[in-house]
């Protein structure tokens, strides 16, 4: 993961440093709302119940360079790479057995890369946009067990399905507001219960940044 965000940080830098790099664009963004689904209540060993709750929300920011390849009918199609800081949350697990209950405490951590094929329709200086790729997940996973007590830490890295969706203002020459919202389809996570286990989340990005198109 490190690895990647470094070459998309050099890749970023040398399109920015080439005055030539026609058709390229880079960006970045903030997102203030980067929504987790909350757990439910369920069943598990003797049937003893268990309560996880978790935040819904983490706050993240994101990089991204790309290229336009055709442009024609009043809209252009290209392709994206990025990272993602998708931020953290916390959440804990309340486990009952007859009389006895014990809680867990959890801390889950996660970025991805993707690779997105893009779609923009522009009219003056409005853009829409949609996208579709593919993301690369690494998540962290820190906490305390349900059972027995003690700690752990583990990661678990997947690859899912990126949709995203969004709109740009040109507000000065070639430079553009941009408003996104990015699902990350089935980010794979530690189980709370099970940290040896793996268990999926989909996870909702919405941000606000600036991009800059060279021309």
């Amino acid at each position: 993961m490190k690895k990647s965000v470094l070459m998309l940080v050099m890749l970023s830098a040398s399109l920015a440093l080439n005055v030539r790099a026609e058709g390229f664009f880079v960006g970045s963004d903030i997102a203030p709302i980067v929504y987790w689904k909350a757990k439910s209540e369920d069943c598990f060993f003797n049937c003893s119940s268990y309560r996880s709750q978790q935040d819904s929300n983490a706050f993240g920011f994101g990089i991204h360079g790309g290229q336009w390849l055709w442009s024609g009918y009043g809209g252009v199609v290209g392709w994206e790479a990025g990272y993602d800081n998708l931020g953290y949350i916390n959440g804990s697990t309340t486990a009952t057995a007859g009389f006895t209950t014990s809680t867990g405490n959890w801390k889950h951590t996660a970025t991805a890369v993707h690779a997105a094929a893009i779609l923009e329709g522009i009219s003056g200086k409005h853009r829409a946009f949609s996208k579709i790729g593919l993301f690369r997940s690494s998540t962290k996973t820190e906490g305390t067990y349900v059972i027995g007590g003690g700690t752990y830490s583990s990661r678990t890295s997947g690859t899912g399905l990126l949709l995203g969706v969004g709109y740009k203002y040109e507000f000065a020459r070639q430079f553009f507001w941009v408003v996104g919202m990015d699902g990350f389809i089935r980010v794979k996570v530690s189980d709370p219960i099970s940290p040896a286990t793996t268990t999926s989340e989909n996870l909702l990005k919405i941000s606000f940044g600036i991009d800059y198109n060279f021309k």
